[in-house]
């Protein structure tokens, strides 16, 4: 029983340095100072959030909000209008003019001598040596460029959605069975400690159940945060985060 105290106590120590570490990073990544503080909360069900989304719905929600999927739809749209000013190039060019003046030599305006002009000129270039038709093969080059790019985009960002939400999934139905293990464990350690005390189980028997009942809320506790953490990389991925 001492070697499995100072195992544990050992274990302990580990886990209480590990939470220090984690929050030293957290306040960095945070931009928080020593003296600042720092309230973990926890974010919600997770099995809850799972039962209740709709991968469509989240494949839709995170080609609306991604930044780099915003950002490669407007350099779509802003090729396709360069597209559009280009093939302006074969089509004439239609101006407009207006002149009014007054036709009197003294400094006295009469309004009766006054003129107006009005026009419209066009302009059609005939032959440009190909020039035109470059900037257009340009133009539609760097559109079907980026219309690549924004699909390649979709894909990989669908690709991580879809990957979010099975890890998800999976981390939500470990956390059932992990919590289900641990409350048998718990009942078969009470049995056996009753057992104990009634001079009907060993002491190896019960060290054997104590350490399956800790061994069991361990998981029960890693599982639950291996699900905050699915929870965590599904909301990156539909863009939750800004």
């Amino acid at each position: 029983m001492e070697t499995r105290q100072g195992r544990a106590r050992e274990l302990e120590l580990s886990a209480q340095n590990a939470v220090t570490l984690t929050r030293t990073g957290l306040r960095t990544l945070l931009g928080l100072g020593a003296d600042d503080a720092l309230d973990v909360r926890d974010a919600g069900d997770a099995e809850t959030a799972a039962a209740t989304v709709d991968l469509p719905q989240l494949v839709a929600q995170a080609l609306a909000q991604r930044a780099e999927m915003q950002a490669w739809s407007r350099q779509v749209e802003m090729h396709a209008k360069e597209l559009r000013a280009e093939q302006g190039g074969h089509l004439p060019r239609v101006n407009a003019y207006a002149a009014y003046g007054l036709n009197e030599r003294s400094p006295e305006f009469n309004f009766d001598h006054d003129n107006l002009t009005l026009g419209v000129t066009a302009e059609v270039d005939l032959f440009a040596g190909g020039a035109t038709s470059a900037r257009i093969e340009g133009a539609r080059r760097r559109l079907a460029e980026a219309r690549a790019l924004r699909e390649r985009t979709r894909l990989e960002i669908e690709e991580e959605v879809q990957k979010a939400f099975a890890t998800l999934q999976e981390s939500v139905a470990r956390q059932h069975v992990a919590e289900s293990s641990s409350v048998s464990a718990n009942e078969a350690y009470r049995l056996v400690e009753q057992e104990y005390r009634n001079g009907a189980a060993t002491v190896t028997r019960y060290l054997e159940a104590e350490a399956d009942r800790a061994q069991a809320e361990t998981g029960a506790v890693l599982a639950h945060f291996d699900a905050q953490t699915a929870r965590a990389n599904l909301q990156k991925a539909i863009g939750y985060w800004k």
